[in-house]
């Protein structure tokens, strides 16, 4: 018996090495295939994202530039790769506003898993409701009744098949409470800001989130390969269209485009001098003043207030100059028609300036407007004008300190009040010190240190001599110039 049990025990062993595998090969090659498994999940999550990255990164670069109303020309193959770089700057922007979004409403998504367990019948309870008596008569309460009793249906029916249920990897009660802390966070960053597109990318970028954490929280009663498809991309493109079209393209384009230094807001620019005239006038039609007093050099001006919309790709830059908006906006409002001008240039003719501190501006001012001929008394026209400097002071920053200089040609004038002439200096004075009251009275912040100067014709812009073989008109529009008041403002650094 003892030669027969040994015998059969070395046969079964041989038997099974021929015809099956031991129990650590089987592990081994259970293992190889989970292996094997994953790489091809990893594969073809990673050629979904790549062709989604590609996807919504050229829906995105063209929307902006259908925004802006330009195609950029004259690109290099370098910046052709950096053009094609900007479609993966857009997805992993896109993953961060949706992982952030999702984040902070996960603590929602528990509260509503819990509430749905609250709500749902225990077994006994179920059985009762679904086999309990319909023929009561029908009142409110009854109707009432009724349809709370559905949505408990419903709500157990959801938590049988585990429908909406927070994924396992963010179960736990610090998750929420650290969800909850950057959902607040969130909210006060909004009240602090208190920026009309913040708080849409704010509302766009939760709301999102929790469509994204709601797709991923769907347990889909077929397994079938169509459904899970399905789901992948309703999580995919639904915050897509929440972002892109209920928050509108410009905070997260200006966002993006802003992060790889093709658009730039509110900077100051280096132009040739030749476009000063073009810059006057457009100053004149969105009513801010943009030229500095001071110039780099003879051949060049310095603009303040200039959004770059495009530079850095291709051979031309997109400048945009806006009216200072001061209405008082909510988030469902929509934004204002503000006067806009928008140029192009040649990259290599402009510099653009970024510094920290920012740049105290000189604003220029043509006292034509401010004043009338020979006098220091401020006109309705001038009084607007003020206001609208005064505008664009508060948008650049906390001022500190603002220095008037008002300057005048060299002619005689003739004071309206006497009839008797008045020296250039003293007008300058007068006007000086009427342009630092409606400052002071505009600005009304005590804390604001602002002092005047007469500075007359010490400091003439261009020389105009009479006896030159000018016509009256040109020699106006020469001294026109020099008929001028300088603000000089410095913020708090």
């Amino acid at each position: 018996m003892s030669v027969s049990g040994n015998f059969n025990r070395r046969s079964s062993r041989r038997t099974s090495g021929r015809n099956g595998v031991s129990g650590p090969e089987r592990s081994l090659g259970a293992m190889s295939k989970n292996v094997k498994e994953l790489t091809e999940l990893l594969s073809s999550v990673t050629t979904f994202g790549y062709r989604t990255a590609a996807g919504i990164g050229g829906l995105a670069t063209f929307a902006y530039l259908r925004l802006i109303n330009f195609f950029p020309s004259g690109m290099t193959p370098g910046e052709v790769l950096f053009f094609l770089f900007i479609a993966f700057a857009f997805a992993i922007t896109y993953l961060l506003v949706i992982g952030y979004g999702a984040f902070s409403t996960l603590w929602l998504v528990k509260a509503c898993t819990s509430f749905r367990n609250v709500v749902s019948f225990d077994d006994a309870a179920l059985v009762s409701r679904l086999f309990s008596d319909q023929g009561a008569p029908e009142t409110w309460r009854s109707v009432f009744r009724d349809r709370w009793h559905g949505v408990r249906i419903r709500a157990t029916r959801a938590r049988i098949d585990n429908l909406y249920a927070v994924p396992v990897s963010a179960q736990g009660w610090f998750l929420g409470l650290c969800s909850l802390f950057v959902f607040v966070y969130f909210v006060l960053s909004v009240i602090e800001f208190d920026s009309v597109p913040f708080t849409q990318l704010m509302f766009a970028m939760t709301f999102a989130g929790f469509v994204a954490l709601f797709f991923a929280s769907v347990r889909p009663e077929s397994g079938s390969r169509a459904s899970h498809r399905a789901r992948f991309i309703g999580l995919a493109l639904a915050p897509i269209i929440v972002l892109l079209f209920y928050a509108g393209p410009r905070p997260l384009l200006n966002m993006v485009f802003g992060g790889l230094g093709i658009y730039v807001p509110n900077v100051s620019l280096e132009l040739p001098a030749s476009e000063l005239d073009v810059i006057e006038r457009i100053s004149e039609h969105i009513d801010r003043p943009l030229v500095d007093c001071h110039r780099p050099s003879p051949a060049m001006i310095l603009v303040h207030g200039a959004d770059i919309l495009w530079t850095g790709v291709g051979d031309q830059t997109v400048i945009r100059f806006s009216a200072i908006d001061t209405t008082k906006r909510t988030i469902f409002s929509s934004a204002p028609e503000l006067r806009q001008v928008q140029l192009k240039f040649d990259t290599k003719s402009l510099r653009i300036i970024k510094t920290a501190p920012r740049i105290d501006p000189c604003f220029n001012l043509s006292s034509d407007p401010l004043f009338k001929n020979s006098d220091a008394v401020l006109t309705a026209e001038g009084i607007r004008r003020l206001r609208s400097l005064v505008d664009t002071v508060k948008k650049f920053g906390k001022p500190v300190k603002i220095a008037v200089r008002a300057h005048s040609d060299a002619r005689s004038e003739i004071a309206a009040s006497s009839k008797a002439p008045i020296s250039d200096q003293m007008l300058s004075q007068q006007r000086a010190l009427a342009v630092a009251k409606s400052l002071g009275s505009l600005l009304n912040d005590k804390a604001v240190d602002i002092v005047s100067e007469g500075v007359g014709s010490r400091e003439m812009r261009n020389k105009c001599e009479p006896d030159a073989k000018l016509s009256p008109y040109e020699l106006n529009v020469c001294n026109k110039a020099n008929r001028r008041v300088e603000v000089n403002v410095e913020y708090r650094k």
